[in-house]
């Protein structure tokens, strides 16, 4: 048995080759021994099956699988194209400019939303990167702005990557 990553890094390929024709059922477990799924093959002696993990967390997974004679497992590591995103964004603070930077090193494959608070949690910028394969660099400006102190939120499909605070 093997588990291999694709092309698309939230689907995953299990490929089985077994000594003979059995009803196999496939599980795949998270690192709690939650049963994502389970699904039975029957009368088969090597199967390829995709395992998509779209929607699941960053962890690590166990396929179980299992026979009439024997039970074997693997496990592998999956990580969220957000989790691999956070990786990518840095968030700066220029003193000189009063002005906050966003960057990515890479491009990125999803829209990058920033949002901007200050002390009082008064929303003073809210802005979209669309997803792009160049790299970005962002600046805003806060001269001016009512605040002592930011909050700063890079967010991607609804999860934070990074946040900073500053205060000058």
């Amino acid at each position: 048995m093997a588990v291999l990553p694709t092309k698309d890094p939230e689907v995953f390929r299990l490929i089985y080759k077994g000594d003979m024709s059995w009803n196999v059922v496939v599980t795949l477990l998270d690192e709690n021994n939650n049963v994502k799924f389970e699904r039975e093959v029957k009368d088969s002696d090597s199967f390829l099956m995709p395992l998509n993990l779209g929607g699941e967390s960053s962890g690590t997974f166990t396929v179980k699988i299992s026979t009439p004679a024997y039970d074997i497992q693997k496990q592998f590591e999956y990580i969220t194209y957000e989790d691999r995103a956070a990786e990518l964004i840095s968030i700066k603070y220029q003193v000189d400019r009063n002005a906050v930077s966003v960057e990515a090193s890479k491009g990125l494959r999803k829209d990058l939303v920033v949002y901007i608070y200050n002390e009082s949690g008064d929303q003073l910028i809210l802005d979209t990167v669309p997803a792009s394969e160049s790299t970005f660099y962002r600046v805003y400006n806060l001269k001016g702005a009512p605040a002592r102190e930011l909050d700063v939120h890079a967010v991607m499909s609804g999860k934070t990557l990074r946040r900073e605070r500053f205060t000058f």
